[in-house]
Parts: structure tokens; C-alpha cells; sequence
């Protein structure tokens, strides 16, 4: 029954696609659906069951190695500080552009 009613959903997906235009003999949809997993592409949707979404993202973070708190605390601390020495010298470059152009526009 499996196999009768894949074969039907092979050819008719074969048909709707304009693979072939005569019917194929069943040894030739059985050899086609056994190179498939034994379902027509119709009916994968139906047969296997997918992993929920959780499922997958949980298996996920398990793989992570995840950082110490000894060095997030270094990393983070490196990066606020990088960011107060850019802030900084962007102040200091906008301050002398503000002025080197009133000057030149006062002249």
C-alpha cells in the first residue's frame, strides 16, 4: 500500500514537472523512489516528522563553549574602555575641525 501510493505520488509530481511524457513501468518508479528515501516529494512533508524549533536551538547552546566570568569581565571591560578612547579623540578631532573652519571662514 506504502508503495503504491508513493509510486502515484512520484509519477504524478514526474507529470506535473514535464520529466516524462509516457508512464514509466513500476520497477522504474520503485528504483526512482529508492534513490529518493522511498517518498515522493509530495509526501516528505507527511512522513517525516520535523524537530521542533526548540528541540534544535537547545542542542545548539550545548555545543557553545561559552566564556568564563573572569574573562567576560576582561573582555567587556576592554571594550567600554576602547570606546571612551574613540569617543575622545573624535571629540578632540570635531572640536579642532569646529574651529580650524571658523577660522578659515572668519578670514
Amino acid at each position: 500500500m506504502f508503495w503504491k501510493r508513493s509510486i502515484a505520488g512520484f509519477e504524478r509530481d514526474m507529470r506535473e514537472r514535464g520529466m516524462f511524457e509516457s508512464k514509466l513501468s513500476n520497477i522504474d518508479l520503485e528504483c526512482a523512489l529508492k534513490r529518493t528515501g522511498g517518498v515522493s516529494m509530495g509526501d516528505s512533508a507527511e512522513k517525516t516528522a520535523k524537530p521542533k524549533f526548540f528541540d534544535g536551538l537547545k542542542a545548539e547552546f550545548k555545543k557553545v563553549s561559552w566564556p568564563d566570568r573572569q574573562s567576560t569581565f576582561k573582555q567587556s571591560v576592554a571594550v567600554v574602555a576602547i570606546s571612551v578612547v574613540l569617543g575622545v579623540i573624535i571629540a578632540v578631532l570635531d572640536y579642532i575641525f569646529l574651529n580650524g573652519v571658523n577660522i578659515l571662514t572668519t578670514i
